[in-house]
């Protein structure tokens, strides 16, 4: 079996998701969304998800870190790395109607795209992974799609656009590239409670919930969900 690795550029997903209108889309069962995407004789071997606190917003920060709670008890093979970059401060035109085209400060990541190259590269150069799956739509990770492709033909690259963000401008020599639609994640949002014997319950945040109608969670799909009892919770990096 080929091992494929996913590499999930955590905020271009959200602000696809976002601007899907359906932030009940943001509760993602991301293993069973990135099983459903691998190609014949080819397993999932390493899930990293790429991500910066939302520190300076304290609602966003606590819905953060139930989705990481999330991901890390649904993981049930130690598949799955949690990369941190950070969060910065930028000036830039406002796009608000109100805003008159005065300049504001904003909050943005920091060091993402960086983290997401570097690590694609590790991996290829070690021999780690026989298919690499991308999901973003950052261009700005072409020069290490192309490192990738020119030094091994043999490794399997394929990009995933989040919803709305088309990847215009995505390297595509011997790149597969595919988008990603509402109607396409639906089936793999998670349960909105999940009960653990020794950790509780883990609930999607309410703002989620009902931001929009929740499309039905199937019984097929609920029941072949297994997952450990016994978890650790995510302890936030300190900077």
């Amino acid at each position: 079996m080929k091992r494929a690795n996913f590499y999930i550029d955590g905020y271009n997903l959200y602000h696809g998701i976002c601007a899907a209108k359906d932030k009940t889309l943001l509760w993602l069962d991301l293993f069973a969304m990135c099983k459903a995407a691998l190609g014949p004789n080819e397993k999932l071997h390493r899930l990293y998800f790429f991500t910066s606190l939302p520190a300076s917003h304290l609602p966003s920060y606590h819905r953060h870190i139930s989705f990481m709670n999330l991901l890390i008890n649904l993981d049930q093979e130690n598949q799955l790395t949690i990369i941190h970059g950070r969060q910065g401060k930028a000036e830039r035109r406002c796009r608000r109607v109100e805003c008159n085209g005065k300049f504001a400060r904003f909050t943005e990541e920091k060091e993402i795209d960086v983290a997401i190259g570097t690590v694609m590269v590790r991996d290829a150069i070690k021999g780690c992974v026989d298919s690499i799956y991308l999901i973003s739509a950052d261009s700005d990770l072409n020069p290490a799609l192309k490192i990738i492709s020119e030094e091994d033909q043999k490794i399997k690259i394929s990009v995933l656009c989040p919803p709305f963000r088309f990847g215009r401008n995505i390297y595509n020599q011997n790149v597969s590239i595919s988008f990603m639609t509402p109607a396409l994640l639906a089936p793999y949002r998670a349960p909105k409670l999940l009960s653990f014997k020794t950790r509780g319950t883990i609930q999607m945040p309410e703002i989620w919930e009902h931001d929009s109608d929740v499309r039905p969670y199937l019984p097929e799909q609920l029941s072949s969900i297994r997952l450990q009892s016994k978890k650790k919770r995510y302890i936030p990096p300190v900077w």
